[in-house]
C-alpha cells in the first residue's frame, strides 16, 4: 500500500511540475505574441534550463532575431541544436537554415541537409521547401529534379505559399520542368488567393516577410495569364480583377498594366483618368520605363490630363534614357519632336535633366506642370 502511495504521489508531482510548465510556457506564447519579449524571455528561458524542447527552440530563435536581447547567434544556435536533438521539427528546420547560412556554427551545407531532411520527415512545410531547395540546386546533395519537385510539392500541398509560388514560376518559366501554364495557373491561384499571407510560427517574422512579396506576384501573373490566355481561357474582366488586387498590394507592373486595362477599356470600362492614376502609383514605387512612356502618351494625347507635348516629350526622353531597349518611347519622341517647336524642345530637355536629377519625379513633374498652365 505504501509503495501505491508513493507511485501515486510521484504522480501528482510530475503532474504539477507539468502543469506549472504548460502555464509558463503559455504565458510566454501570450507576451510574445503582444511583443512583450522581456515577459516572454523570463517564462521561457527557465523551461528551457529544464529541457523543455518548446520554450529552447522558442528561446533560441529569439537570440537569432535579436527579439528581448541582443542578437546572438552562437546562443541561438546553441539552443536551437538542443531543441533539434529532441525532435522539435521547427528547431530542426531553423537549426538547418543556420548551417546553410553559417550563423552561429560553420556553414555546411550537407548539415543544413540532414536537419532539414529531419524536419521535413516530420511533416514540416519550411524544411520540406528547403530541402527541396538544396536538391535543385545540387547543394549538400546530388543535384535531383525529381527529388526537389516531389518536397516543393509536399510543402505546397500543405499551403506553404513560398512552395506553391515555386512550383508556379517554374512551370510558367518552364524552369528545370516543361512549361506548363496550366499547372503555373493552378499554383498561382492557390498564392494569390491567400488574403494575408500566413507567418510560419509568431516569433518567425522573417517567414511572413518573405510571404508577403508571394501573392502580389501570383496575382499578377495570374492577371498576365488571363489576359494572353494562357493556362486559363482569355478573359480580360478576370486579368483586371487579378492586376487590381496586385496593384493594391503595390506591385508596380500590375499598376502598369492595370492603367493599359483602363486605357483601353478591356475589362473595365474605359477611363483615362483611372489610367493616369494607375500609371503614377506605379512611377511612384518603381521609376520604371514603361510606365514613365505611358504617363507621356497620356500627356502627348490629353487624356485623362490636358495635353502637354513638352511634358511628353520629356517623359519619352526619360524612359528612353532609362531603357534603350523601349522603342515605343523612342518612336512617340522621335515622331513627336517633328511636331514640337525649337523652344519646345529646348523646354523638354531641361525638363528631362530636372527628372533624371532629382529623387521623386512626380513632385518634380507637378511642380513643372503647375508653372506652365
Amino acid at each position: 500500500m505504501r509503495k501505491v502511495l508513493l507511485v501515486v504521489s510521484a504522480w501528482l508531482v510530475l503532474m504539477t511540475a507539468s502543469i506549472s510548465s504548460q502555464a509558463g510556457f503559455n504565458e510566454g506564447v501570450v507576451a510574445a505574441k503582444r511583443g512583450d519579449f522581456k515577459t516572454a524571455l523570463k517564462e521561457f528561458k527557465p523551461l528551457a534550463e529544464q529541457g523543455e524542447a518548446r520554450a529552447q527552440f522558442d528561446l533560441g530563435v529569439m537570440y537569432e532575431d535579436g527579439k528581448g536581447m541582443l542578437p546572438d547567434q552562437d546562443q541561438a544556435a546553441n539552443w536551437l541544436k538542443k531543441a533539434a536533438d529532441q525532435g522539435n521539427a521547427d528547431a530542426q528546420s531553423s537549426f538547418g537554415w543556420m548551417y546553410e547560412d553559417g550563423q552561429g556554427v560553420p556553414q555546411d551545407y550537407r548539415q543544413a541537409v540532414t536537419w532539414y531532411r529531419k524536419a521535413a520527415e516530420q511533416g514540416n512545410d519550411v524544411a520540406q521547401d528547403n530541402l527541396g531547395r538544396m536538391y535543385e540546386n545540387g547543394q549538400g546533395v546530388s543535384k535531383d529534379i525529381s527529388k526537389a519537385l516531389a518536397w516543393f510539392k509536399k510543402a505546397a500541398d500543405q499551403g506553404y505559399i513560398i512552395a506553391q509560388y515555386r512550383l508556379g514560376m517554374m512551370y510558367y518559366d518552364g524552369k528545370n520542368v516543361p512549361q506548363d501554364y496550366s499547372q503555373a495557373a493552378m499554383w498561382f491561384q492557390k498564392v494569390a488567393e491567400h488574403g494575408l499571407p500566413f507567418s510560419k510560427g509568431y516569433l518567425k517574422q522573417a517567414y511572413q516577410d518573405v510571404a508577403n512579396e508571394e501573392p502580389p506576384d501570383a496575382q499578377f501573373y495570374l492577371g498576365l495569364m488571363y489576359e494572353d490566355g494562357k493556362g486559363v481561357p482569355q478573359d480580360y474582366r478576370q486579368a483586371a480583377v487579378w492586376y487590381r488586387m496586385a496593384a493594391e498590394h503595390g506591385h508596380e507592373t500590375a499598376q502598369n498594366n492595370l492603367g493599359l486595362m483602363y486605357v483601353n477599356g478591356k475589362g473595365v470600362p474605359q477611363d483615362d483618368s483611372q489610367a493616369v492614376m494607375w500609371f503614377r502609383k506605379a512611377i511612384r514605387f518603381r521609376f520604371g520605363a514603361d510606365e514613365i512612356s505611358n504617363l507621356g502618351w497620356m500627356y502627348e494625347n490629353g487624356r485623362g490630363v490636358p495635353q502637354n507635348h513638352v511634358v511628353a516629350y520629356a517623359l519619352y526622353n526619360l524612359s528612353a534614357s532609362i531603357d534603350p531597349s523601349n522603342n515605343n518611347a523612342i518612336s512617340n519622341r522621335d515622331i513627336l519632336i517633328k511636331e514640337m517647336t525649337p523652344g519646345q524642345i529646348q523646354a523638354g530637355q531641361s525638363l528631362t535633366r530636372q527628372l533624371a536629377a532629382q529623387g521623386n519625379t512626380l513632385a518634380i513633374l507637378d511642380h513643372y506642370l503647375s508653372r506652365h498652365h
